[in-house]
């Protein structure tokens, strides 16, 4: 008989057969119940978060429909796990792994069915028989669930299989059954809430009916197949309307490297991995041999090329699908973020693919040599496949001691317990295996975010193993935290709070502020505007910002702000100069951690980032901050530094009920705190005032630090640092009153003079511990008021008054350049009129045009120059012309601008994308260009000759430069050349 044939020809199950299936069947069930025995503790960060979830769904306590945050993520595992949960107890790790296995044992009859249509029972078994134990990761995460990878596996495999029926029946017979829709319906739904990579299969199915059946896919069996989809997809549809559709943007993670680059660098690397991860290394490669071989194999015959029957044999439906399946898989999977993560498991909607296909091989050998040599491929896969079994077993015994370890700890921390505990995120498990009885949670991101809530609102918290750079952040602030060992494992309990408490020092003290090229820096670092900020520079390394004082002040600290952790420095230490000039280092240098002192507690920094360092007073009379980046070429910035005193007195207790009762009494409904006070005021309020809590874990309208300032809007400070939001609210002509109450000082509305202005667009940030002043978002208010008055009346002085400010704030305001022409063509003006359309055309059309389309929706425009000529020491400025599209992020990105003599690096401008524009891309100018100037100094040594300018954007998390699409020269991976001036050979030219 041919080994592909069709389905007319296949005949019934024998006896035989039955007992060849039921054998497969049944080792294929032992081997996943094998897998789930051995890997039931689920320390794996993935099975961690299941097993959490399953735990959740069979205590009634949650019912997630996604993976815990993560909404391109399913969860039918979970539930299955549940059900065994009801039965073996909520904290049993089997019923977790059950979950999964039985839903991995399901695959075996899939493929044996599908593979059996196509070549008969012989096939079948030779695919059931590769996956009794399967792949390395089929058998792993058969008892380890990750989501639901096994429901994508059998739903993609069914949905996959079902089509090929359904055109081989309308070959046959031209009948379409609602039936077969339906299945088909049902499971893409289900496979399609698993998770992203379902897609390829869905998509092959819609299109082999689309090919298969041609003008008969137009039938209205097809409402059958719709309504199963949408019946198994319900979750997904529902969680999206309700959350605004979050998973929609997987398209994202489109394009992200190149199709070409995809297939050749990453899909080879990854194939073998897929088949035999571990040791000894040459089988690797002999089992891709094998599997690419039946691969190579079943295209031939499904083109005929091979001898086995008659050609409509050849071509049977489910083999065809099954080929069809592999430039589908290939293009989805290449062209998405998949394709760029080292992990084989993305790769695992090949497997049902291969299974056939080696079953499709074997029955052809079969009919073509004595039936066991026909089955040397499978075995070999199967011998390969073994080891598997003995590492599960010693992982098993691992994780076991493990657990031990962790009830030892668990014993060590009863007696007081923290009220969290912080760690990393591959810790999560922990909350399962412990059955919840204290919560381990990250500073962000943590897959379970009731955890992250519980842990933000603990009055205190350890730390698991030193995370978050305790030490470095003990070393800065001077306190300490007891360390204990329970079951080996390190705990840092609650860190004492720091003695005596630091405020801020008078700013009209300090006399200047100057960095190591002698520039000054005050205005940057104390201008209370975060969007102004000192830069180092990137060749250095190593950089000081040096703090000159009035007279001599006993200085016991410094606080200094950032927008963004990635611009801090990754080290940094502080010196003080005595009277007679001798500097003393008062911080060692220590790392940079992100945590600071909010009330009693530690917290994470978010969304502005401290850097604080506490020691004891010492009289100097300047303050020197050097710091370091990890990467030696970067630089790093600051926006805002307080030397800081200690404070006199003693601090009060906090008292929330008396706060509380304050707020009711004013009519407070909106108040901004630091981050201890903040949700324990919501708390003690009953919820009625707003506070600005974590915007990942208390969803709100209003961003954290943006100000409303309205009649029931009020600030909650520290004693001791009123003076920052005083100044800040008296630079927007707004009076307020000051109530001391406990250790705080509320300040409110004056009551003589209300605050009214209601609206985003106050102007002003809030960090936590005091008010700054934002121009760039209040500027757009000013252009609205000019607009306003200008329809009453143009002549009105007041218009060009508010304009001018706007523009003085932000030069960027188009808008504002518009109206002011109006208003020069209004008073008849026709000069100033002008004027201002030249700087208009100036603003947005570079001298020098050079696109270089980015990724992101950037693109550069061009640049240019002051001058063609410089000389060693002098500066010259260089405008550099973007466009973005609107909330663009853009806050991890840099630019590189290397000068090359010779193509070599002789200077740069490398620096932070939009840096000095945090606000503007919420107000983007109509024309979408973005101006940005910049000053460049030639070095002293610098050699005479011509200078070529390259440049490009890079990620500044993982140094990665953005690929960019230009007909300009490339140079330096990925570095574009940039055209020169008109009539010359070079953009810049330094003489001698």
């Amino acid at each position: 008989m041919s080994a592909v044939s069709s389905a007319s020809d296949r005949p019934p199950w024998s006896r035989a057969e039955r007992r060849v299936f039921g054998l497969l069947l049944g080792l294929g069930a032992a081997a996943r119940l094998y897998a789930a025995w051995t890997m039931r503790h689920h320390l794996n960060i993935h099975a961690g978060t299941v097993a959490l979830m399953t735990r959740h769904i069979a205590l009634g306590k949650e019912f997630p429909t996604f993976y815990y945050g993560q909404s391109h993520m399913g969860s039918q595992e979970a539930w299955l796990g549940a059900l065994f949960a009801l039965v073996l107890g909520p904290s049993s790790g089997l019923a977790v792994s059950l979950g999964a296995a039985v839903v991995a044992i399901l695959l075996l009859p899939m493929v044996y069915v599908w593979a059996r249509d196509i070549a008969g029972p012989q096939a079948g078994a030779a695919a059931a028989a590769f996956l009794v134990i399967g792949p390395w990761g089929l058998f792993h995460y058969g008892g380890s669930p990750r989501t639901s990878y096994q429901t994508m596996l059998v739903c993609g495999a069914f949905s996959l299989w079902i089509a090929s029926r359904i055109v081989l029946r309308w070959r046959r017979e031209r009948m379409l059954r609602h039936r077969d829709f339906l299945g088909l319906g049902l499971a893409a739904g289900l496979a399609w809430w698993g998770g992203q990579l379902t897609a390829p299969a869905i998509f092959t199915a819609a299109l082999f009916l689309l090919l298969g059946l041609r003008g008969g896919v137009f039938t209205w069996k097809l409402a059958s197949g719709l309504a199963g989809f949408l019946a198994g997809s319900a979750p997904f549809w529902i969680y999206n309307v309700r959350h605004g559709w979050p998973t929609l943007a997987f398209r994202g993670t489109f394009g992200r490297v190149s199709f070409r680059e995809a297939l050749v660098r990453y899909f080879p690397a990854r194939f073998d991995a897929l088949l035999i991860p571990g040791e000894p290394a040459f089988l690797r490669p002999v089992a891709a041999v094998i599997v690419v071989g039946a691969m190579a194999s079943a295209l031939l015959l499904g083109l005929g090329a091979l001898p086995g029957g008659r050609r409509s044999a050849r071509l049977h439906p489910g083999l065809l699908v099954s080929l069809l399946f592999l430039p589908v898989f290939a293009t989805v999977f290449g062209l998405s973020h998949f394709s760029a993560i080292n992990a084989p498991r993305y790769l695992f909607p090949l497997i049902p693919i291969l299974a056939v296909h080696l079953g499709v091989l074997t029955a052809w050998l079969g009919d073509r040599m004595p039936r066991p040599a026909a089955w040397i491929p499978v075995l070999l896969l199967i011998a390969m496949q073994t080891p598997v079994l003995s590492w599960a077993w010693r992982h098993e015994a691992f994780e076991r001691a493990s657990v031990g370890h962790l009830r030892e700890m668990a014993d060590g921390l009863r007696d007081d317990p923290p009220g969290a505990l912080y760690a990393t995120h591959t810790r999560h498990p922990w909350n399962f295996v412990l059955e919840e009885e204290f919560v381990f949670s990250t500073f962000e991101g943590d897959v379970y975010a009731p955890n992250q809530r519980r842990a933000e609102e603990a009055d205190t918290v350890a730390f698991v193993e030193g995370y978050g750079d305790l030490g470095g952040f003990l070393t800065a602030t001077g306190t300490e935290a007891e360390s204990i060992r329970p079951g080996g494992i390190r705990i840092h309990l609650p860190p004492r709070p720091p003695e005596p408490r630091r405020v801020p020092l008078d700013p009209e003290r300090i006399r200047d502020a100057t960095d190591h090229r002698g520039q000054s820096a005050l205005d940057l670092i104390t201008d209370l505007r975060p969007d102004t900020a000192w830069t180092s520079r990137s060749l250095t390394g190593e950089e000081a910002l040096e703090l000159r004082f009035d007279g001599p002040v006993a200085i016991a600290g410094v606080r200094v702000l950032s927008l963004d952790y990635v611009a801090l420095p990754r080290s940094w230490s502080v010196e003080g100069a005595s009277a007679g000039g001798t500097w003393t280092e008062l911080l060692p240098r220590t790392s940079v951690s992100l945590l600071f002192w909010s009330g009693p507690r530690p917290f994470w920094s978010y969304p502005f980032f401290r850097l604080e360092a506490y020691f004891e007073p010492t009289e100097v009379t300047a303050l020197r901050i050097r710091g370091r980046h990890r990467n030696e070429t970067r630089s790093w910035s600051i926006h805002l530094v307080q030397p800081l005193v200690a404070a006199e007195g003693t601090t009060p207790e906090p008292d929330l009920p008396a706060l509380a009762r304050l707020l009711g009494d004013r009519g407070i409904l909106r108040l901004y705190t630091d981050r201890w006070e903040g949700p324990r005021v919501h708390e003690a309020s009953g919820g009625t005032v707003w506070t600005p809590r974590h915007p990942a874990l208390y969803p709100s309208e209003d961003p954290p630090d943006a100000v409303r300032i309205t009649p029931d809007t009020a600030f909650l400070v520290r004693a001791g640092e009123v003076d920052l939001t005083i100044r800040t609210l008296t630079s927007r002509g707004l009076s307020a009153r000051q109530t001391p109450v406990g250790p705080w000082v509320l300040i409110d509305a004056d009551p003589d003079e209300p605050w009214t202005h209601d609206g985003a667009d106050a102007g002003m940030v809030w960090t936590g511990f005091g008010l700054l002043a934002g121009p760039v978002p209040y500027a757009p208010v000013r252009v609205r008021r000019a607009a306003s008055r200008f329809g009453e009346d143009p002549a009105d002085p007041a218009i060009l008054e508010d304009l001018n400010a706007a523009l003085a704030a932000n030069p960027w305001l188009h808008e504002a350049r518009e109206l002011r022409v109006r208003v020069h063509d209004a008073l008849g003006d026709m000069e100033a009129a002008a004027r201002e359309r030249g700087r208009i055309e100036a603003a947005t059309r570079p001298p020098r045009p050079a696109e270089i389309r980015f990724p992101r929706g950037i693109r550069f425009l061009g640049y240019g120059l002051d001058r063609d000529t410089a000389r060693p020491g002098e500066t010259v400025a260089i405008t550099y012309f973007w466009e973005a599209g609107p909330r663009i992020e853009a806050r991890h990105l840099a630019v590189f601008v290397h000068m090359l003599r010779d193509g070599q690096v002789a200077f740069q401008d490398d620096h932070v994308f939009l840096e000095d524009l945090p606000d503007l891309l919420q107000h983007p100018p109509p024309d979408g260009v973005i101006r940005i100037d910049r000053e460049v100094r030639i070095p002293e040594d610098a050699a005479p000759g011509p200078v070529e300018i390259v440049l490009g954007l890079y990620d500044r998390r993982s140094g990665d430069r953005l690929r960019p699409r230009t007909d300009l020269p490339v140079r330096r991976r990925h570095a574009p050349v940039l055209p020169p001036g008109p009539g010359r050979d070079h953009p810049l030219e330094i003489a001698p």
